[in-house]
Parts: structure tokens; C-alpha cells; sequence
């Protein structure tokens, strides 16, 4: 992982690397992590609000310097669903179509499924 790579976590948070540290006090001298840190930038939609924390490596499940090679099916591409994935491109489908977004295309927001299930509310239970 290095700087300016995307991560996404376990829980399905998908992540800017802003800044690689090897080894960290975490907020008291005698609590010393000798493991890597990332801390991480957000963009927060188009208010462009960045709020800056810690990760560990740990929670990481992949990293890319391209963010559509984090993005799995079931995640929302720019308010749609993704249904099929491969090497160099997603599909995901609109009312009435299917449409390819590649490498080389402009993402300009994902939300994963595991967001979309946090953010769920369940009618009847």
C-alpha cells in the first residue's frame, strides 16, 4: 500500500491513503503499536468535507491505485447498481440498460454494499 492508493476496509469503507506510518504512540507514549498505520482521507460527496483517522492494516481487504478495482458487485456506482465486474471494467444497469464503466472513467461516487445494508431499514421487524 502506498500513498495515494484507495483501500477498502472490512466493513466496506472505501478510503484515500494519504499517509504510510511504520510504527505509532497511539494518543499515550506507553501504548506503542508496532504495526502500519494508514491515515486516511475521506471526500465526503460534493460538500468536500475530509475527515482524517486512523486504520490498520489489518482491517484492509484490498488496495488499488485505481478505485474501480475495489468495487465489487452489489456496490452503487454513481447512484448505480454495479451486476456484473471483471479485470478492466464494471457494468451496472439503469432502468433500461446496462452500461460500461472502465479504468479510464470518472467515478465520482460509490457507496458499497455493506453501507447500503448499514443504512437499511426494514419494514416489519
Amino acid at each position: 500500500m502506498n500513498v495515494g492508493d484507495y483501500v477498502r476496509t472490512k466493513n466496506g469503507n472505501i478510503r484515500k491513503i494519504k499517509e504510510v506510518i511504520d510504527k505509532a504512540y497511539i494518543d499515550d507514549p506507553d501504548y506503542y503499536v508496532d504495526k502500519v498505520l494508514i491515515n486516511i482521507e475521506q471526500n465526503r460527496a460534493e460538500d468536500t468535507i475530509y475527515m482524517e483517522g486512523w486504520l490498520f492494516e489489518e482491517d484492509v481487504i484490498k488496495s488499488s491505485s485505481n478505485i474501480i478495482d475495489l468495487i465489487e458487485v452489489g456496490d452503487y456506482v454513481d447512484k448505480l447498481k454495479v451486476v456484473d465486474k471483471y479485470e478492466d471494467y464494471i457494468v451496472v444497469e439503469t432502468f433500461d440498460e446496462r452500461i460500461v464503466i472502465d479504468k479510464e472513467d470518472s467515478i465520482k461516487s460509490i457507496v458499497t454494499k455493506e453501507q447500503f445494508s448499514q443504512m437499511e431499514y426494514k419494514v416489519g421487524e
